[in-house]
């Protein structure tokens, strides 16, 4: 995580986007490994 996320006055949002982010790619992730194992 970059460290000015959390310190500006907007870093509340940038840490939930962060972790949104983060959550997104797991997603991703095991979609794409689903797909895989059922090929």
């Amino acid at each position: 995580m970059r460290t000015e996320c959390k310190y500006s006055a907007a870093g509340m949002r940038c840490r939930l986007f962060y972790k949104f982010q983060v959550f997104w790619q797991r997603a991703q992730i095991r979609e794409a490994a689903k797909a895989i194992i059922e090929l």
